[in-house]
């Protein structure tokens, strides 16, 4: 029996997805690659560092909270200006979060106190509401000019395949939250109880997400979701390669002292014991990874670093690896 899963598109989805990313957009030095995103960063960066400073939540970058009053309000698939004119109502709760059997009890509580923040103050209130109307204003014509039928072709082609397969996750790209042990009971649960709305992220384009509430698995994907993984993959060997050069403690000593004055291949060899062809090698790598600068004096080169050079390497590695 081919299980019922529920396949549609959800403005209010993508508009969720887009402020995490939006969010993401000022956390590090990865470029987001939504043309979207790129223009806000240029023309409208004031209005993302209100996002990314609305909450104030380090190192958790989701607008989860608007899923729950969205489901609470029957409007998880309604457009978004019809979840905007009852925000006032519902988030004057106040209510306690539902148990999120996707989520850490951590997340939970951080929805939890978003929620009794909002509930207490009338003045949050009007700010998160009106910030998500601009906000949306923004995207709207990204959606309108060619998100919505993205949407719209991905929901047809999903619900194709879905009618030849009795397993939701083989829709989705291997590296998805559905795929994880963790959450192997979950999804087949909720696949059994007819509980699984999958949706498409147009507007986020290389997105995954994975929410459960009670009795509704939330499952999302963005049409270059598959790629994104493969790129995720060529930016951890990037990062791994920066790792390496800084992994080897001669080396990582030898850039350390050259933070500290400009030296010779001899004095470093002097310093440090070792044969000046030994030294070469070091030097030679910290060179090709743009961590050294070389001068000549008197016939000699000297070669020099700094804490700036080497801070961002570390950063630029970070963000290779995904760790902003």
């Amino acid at each position: 029996m081919v299980p019922r899963i529920r396949i549609v598109a959800s403005p209010i989805v993508e508009l969720t997805f887009s402020l995490y990313i939006a969010v993401r957009a000022l956390a590090g030095p990865i470029e987001p690659r939504q043309a979207w995103a790129q223009r806000l960063l240029r023309e409208k960066p004031e209005l993302l560092q209100r996002i990314a400073g609305f909450w104030n939540t380090p190192d958790f970058y989701e607008w989860a909270e608007i899923v729950v009053f969205a489901h609470r309000l029957g409007k998880l698939f309604a457009e978004p200006e019809d979840l905007f004119s009852r925000l006032e109502e519902v988030a004057a709760g106040p209510f306690l979060v539902p148990e999120l059997p996707s989520e850490s009890p951590g997340v939970r509580e951080i929805l939890q106190e978003r929620l009794d923040r909002l509930a207490a103050s009338p003045e949050l209130r009007a700010a998160y509401i009106a910030l998500l109307r601009e906000f949306w204003a923004e995207l709207q014509p990204d959606w309108e000019r060619g998100a919505k039928k993205v949407a719209a072709d991905m929901v047809k082609s999903m619900s194709e395949r879905m009618e030849h397969t009795a397993d939701v996750r083989s829709l989705l790209p291997r590296h998805h939250f559905a795929w994880r042990d963790v959450h192997a009971e979950l999804v087949h649960s909720a696949v059994a109880n007819g509980d699984v709305v999958l949706s498409p992220l147009a507007l986020a384009g290389v997105g995954v997400a994975f929410f459960a509430l009670p009795h509704f698995l939330l499952i999302a994907v963005g049409p270059d979701a598959e790629r994104a993984r493969d790129q995720r993959r060529a930016s951890a060997a990037k990062a791994a390669a920066r790792f390496k050069i800084l992994s080897d403690p001669t080396r990582l000593s030898i850039l350390t002292t050259m933070c500290q004055a400009p030296c010779s291949l001899g004095e470093l060899a002097r310093e440090f014991g070792l044969a000046q062809p030994t030294i070469s090698v070091h030097v030679k790598m910290l060179r090709e990874a743009e961590l050294l600068e070389s001068t000549k004096t008197g016939g000699q080169t000297f070669y020099r670093s700094s804490p700036e050079k080497v801070r961002d390497f570390i950063a630029a590695a970070r963000a290779d690896a995904g760790i902003l």
